[in-house]
């Protein structure tokens, strides 16, 4: 048996001669994380004809995947529904012939073991990282707004002192850079793609771009994700509106 004819059947191939790529986009928090996976799993089978997988049984399940993966580090409770989900999604993605999307934010907060796990668990697929970065002006009232929500006006800190805890801190809930390089210490830089976040449009535009049908649903005018096999540099943001 020829080389090539045993990664094909080890799954680094699919059936076209491409490698196998998993797209894993990592978040962080306060990039507009929610609003994705919410589109990815409401479409899902319009990525499916588009060529792309998504391998989540239900829609919390990559928020169990993500936690079972980090072991628990970031959560304050025991979430025994999340034992092997990881490796379920794992195992879906790997089989599907052809590119497949993971997405969740807490992957972001992910330390030098989680990503070597992560790495190891979805080898030999090629990985596609993209890491969310938007502007700490943004995304610091919106931590600090979480916090008060979380533990009530009396219990949270004062915005004042908030922000001057966030000097320097280096954490990888706002650097994306922290992030990046997290993951270049594991994968090369070609496999690494940072995409920014763009300014809140007014609300008169934010209706006209993303405006829901008489249904209640949004649709994508194009392609939800590049066309598998393209380079990350031709990539171009998809535009929705209603209908």
């Amino acid at each position: 048996m020829g080389a090539g004819r045993g990664l094909v059947r080890a799954g680094c191939f699919d059936q076209t001669g491409r490698v196998r790529e998993i797209y894993l986009h990592v978040g962080p928090v306060k990039t507009g994380s929610t609003f994705l996976q919410d589109l990815l799993w409401r479409h899902r089978d319009d990525l499916a004809r588009q060529g792309y997988h998504h391998p989540g049984a239900h829609a919390n399940e990559m928020w169990l995947a993500t936690n079972d993966v980090q072991d628990g580090a970031f959560v304050d409770y025991e979430m025994p529904q999340a034992s092997g989900v990881w490796a379920q999604v794992c195992q879906r993605a790997l089989a599907y012939d052809g590119p497949s999307v993971i997405s969740h934010e807490l992957l972001g907060l992910s330390t030098e073991g989680h990503i070597d796990r992560i790495v190891r668990s979805l080898t030999p697929a090629r990985l596609q990282v993209v890491v969310m970065a938007r502007s700490l002006a943004a995304m610091l009232p919106s931590l600090w707004q979480e916090s008060v929500k979380s533990v009530g006006r009396d219990g949270a800190d004062s915005w004042s002192v908030f922000l001057a805890s966030q000097r320097g801190t280096g954490a990888p809930v706002t650097d994306a850079l922290l992030i990046v390089q997290r993951w270049l210490a594991r994968i090369p830089a070609e496999e690494v793609h940072v995409i920014t976040v763009p300014p809140a449009a007014p609300a008169r535009r934010c209706r006209s771009v993303v405006s829901p049908s008489r249904s209640g649903s949004t649709r994508p005018r194009g392609r939800l994700m590049p066309r598998p096999g393209t380079s990350p540099s031709t990539w171009s943001r998809p535009s929705w509106s209603a209908g």
